[in-house]
């Protein structure tokens, strides 16, 4: 087979493999990623529902509570024990029974036109009840001294509510029919309200759920989902019974048990799953368990369900997208694959002449994009070794020059020794002479003037002199340990005097503090020299900063001034014997190619570049 075949079936392999991989991969991720957010945001839903039932349920507690404390009823149930005991009716008892009865139905609109508030006496009979919005006055005799208005209660309720505990509203079913095609599937809340000597009356809500109906029906449907909330052990067992559902239409408020609404695989779901997410029947199921009533261990589901299919129908069109995509991708690989196969071999001839052009000395040709990253690899190395050899070549010609500039410099320095000894001895001479010259004129009274220049122009000859004597020297450096702070704030010291003479400020900071090897005194000649180089440069109150720093095995330390930089067109230049930016008397021209003598005999290098913004910086490389 051509290697252009091979080409193309192993790119076909490498795009479409991948490809495939993500679409199942990625399609089924984001799947379920989905599904992990709808199920946080519908459990989360029926937290918050949970939230309103507690409030809502908190309403009655409250009612009863504000009753149990009211002095109209608390005076009503003293009289009722007055009357228990006396066996008859005191003065006043029907006017306070009848205000009484209408404060009732008032308090029992906040509880819900379909609810039954009742006052109890000690026995547990009914004397006050109002429900459905109005009171019904009592009418039934009984052996009392006051009728009643319902029978007389079964024998085991007495016992019921006085197991109560006093002044705390409980929860338990009351043996009171109202509405015999009615069933109350909440139970009475019931308040033990203590009177003198630990006698009781009993405050009674019963609620048939109205009020919850409608806080239900208004409760969000997030995702369009089925509300259903299920008794799962309700009293007397057989099983649970719906108490709220949207896909049938079960109400609280209808007072009716339905127990046919539930398939095995919800009651399996039911008995095994408490809490959380189920999926049965097509359907994804939220539960959360709720206690209504703290005081029973009783509790109820509350359960969102969604149609899955629903649910994923958009996943399921994104899958077709996928698959076309995939065949569009197919395509696509194939022409790729085809044009990627003819040009791979491009590339490979155009090295292959690049590589006789460079071994001609003849100018290279660009690459062509390489198809395949072997062959990139193969031209970035082409690519590398020619950098390598050309910088190779470069340091080679930096090598060789700096070998002929060391080679003129020793003749340099040869010719300078020879020159600076056979004119420091004339100089000398005519030095004394000038001084001898000059007292005698002095005391003659004579004019000095001529003498004394003659005086200035042979003592800077010999400055000249003894500069050239010591670039000549090439002594050789008395290497000891030195410590940087105390070495670099002495140096700086000495230049104080004339940093302030010029109205320059010296910044020095060394950094830490750190020991290295070398001259000390050839070292203090270098930054000394630097040092009185970046003062003049430095205009009056400019800042010349001194800063030492240690890195990578080396001493760095840096003379910042704040001039006017490095001309471009000398910079070349700055190391050359006797080369001076300076007017005509000052300085020689040779403080910085000592410098770069004594540096380099310490092996290390010295180094002149104008900084981003003003100045320039001079900077020593010692190693540690």
């Amino acid at each position: 087979m051509k290697l252009r075949n091979h080409i193309l079936l192993w790119l076909l392999a490498i795009s479409l493999a991948p490809l495939m991989l993500f679409a199942v991969l990625g399609a089924r991720y984001s799947q379920q990623a989905f599904l992990r957010g709808v199920d946080t945001e519908m459990l989360a839903e029926l937290d918050r529902l949970a939230v309103k039932l507690d409030e809502a349920f908190a309403a009655p507690r409250r009612l009863l509570e504000h009753l149990g404390a009211s002095p109209t009823v608390r005076d009503f149930g003293r009289s009722l024990l007055q009357a228990n005991q006396e066996g008859a009716l005191s003065p006043g008892f029907l006017r306070k029974q009848s205000g009484l009865e209408e404060y009732f139905v008032g308090l029992q609109q906040l509880a819900g036109q379909d609810a039954e508030l009742r006052l109890l006496d000690a026995h547990g009979h009914t004397i006050i009840k109002a429900s459905f919005g109005r009171a019904e006055h009592p009418r039934l005799e009984s052996l009392l001294p006051y009728p009643i208005s319902e029978h007389e209660p079964e024998p085991g309720l007495l016992t019921r509510l006085k197991s109560l505990p006093g002044d705390e509203v409980s929860h338990l079913r009351l043996p009171f029919d109202a509405d015999q095609d009615r069933l109350a599937l909440l139970p009475d809340s019931v308040l033990p309200v203590t009177l003198a000597n630990h006698s009781r009356i009993y405050l009674a809500l019963r609620q048939f759920g109205g009020q919850l109906d409608k806080l239900l029906a208004l409760a969000p449907r997030l995702r369009n989902a089925r509300l259903t909330l299920i008794d799962p052990e309700p009293e007397g067992g057989q099983g649970p019974i719906l108490l709220y559902d949207d896909a049938t239409g079960v109400r609280f408020g209808n007072g009716a048990f339905d127990r046919t609404a539930f398939s095995p695989a919800l009651r399996t779901a039911i008995a095994s799953t408490p809490e959380g997410v189920r999926h049965i029947e097509g359907d994804r199921l939220y539960l959360r368990e709720y206690t209504p009533f703290t005081d029973r261990l009783s509790s109820w589901l509350l359960v969102a369900r969604l149609d899955q299919n629903s649910l994923l129908a958009p996943f399921r069109q994104a899958q077709w997208r996928m698959a076309g995509l995939i065949g569009l991708t197919l395509a696509l690989s194939l022409l790729i694959a085809w044009y990627a196969a003819r040009r791979l071999a491009r590339p490979i001839c155009q090295l292959a002449g690049n590589l006789r052009a460079y071994a001609g000395d003849q100018p290279l040709q660009p690459d062509f994009p390489a198809l395949s990253s072997e062959v990139g690899a193969l031209q970035r190395a082409f690519r590398e070794m020619i950098d390598a050899l050309e910088e190779s070549r470069a340091r080679h010609e930096k090598s060789e020059r700096q070998l002929r500039e060391s080679a003129r410099l020793a003749s340099l320095g040869e010719m300078a020794a020879g020159i600076g000894h056979e004119l420091n001895n004339p100089l000398t001479n005519m030095l004394s002479l000038a001084r001898l010259i000059r007292r005698d004129l002095q005391q003659r009274g004579a004019s000095t003037e001529d003498i004394d220049s003659l005086v200035e122009e042979v003592d800077r000859a010999s400055r000249i002199v003894s500069g050239i004597l010591n670039f000549s020297r090439q002594v050789e450096p008395e290497i000891r340990p030195i410590a940087l702070r105390p070495w670099l704030y002495k140096c700086v010291a000495r230049m104080e005097e004339q940093a302030l003479a010029s109205g320059v400020e010296l910044d020095c900071r060394p950094g830490e503090d750190a020991k290295f090897r070398g001259d000390p005194f050839q070292l203090e000649q270098v930054l000394i020299n630097l040092l009185a180089n970046a003062i003049q440069a430095s205009p009056r109150g400019g800042v010349v900063k001194v800063r030492a720093i240690t890195a990578n095995g080396q001493l760095v330390i840096q003379v910042i001034d704040a001039g006017e930089g490095i001309d471009p067109a000398i910079e070349e230049r700055l190391f050359e014997p006797f080369f001076t930016t300076r007017e005509v008397g000052v300085g020689n021209g040779l403080g910085l190619s000592i410098s770069m003598g004594i540096v380099q005999m310490h092996g290390g290098a010295l180094e002149l570049r104008n900084n981003p913004g003003p100045g320039c910086t001079a900077e020593i490389r010692l190693p540690l």
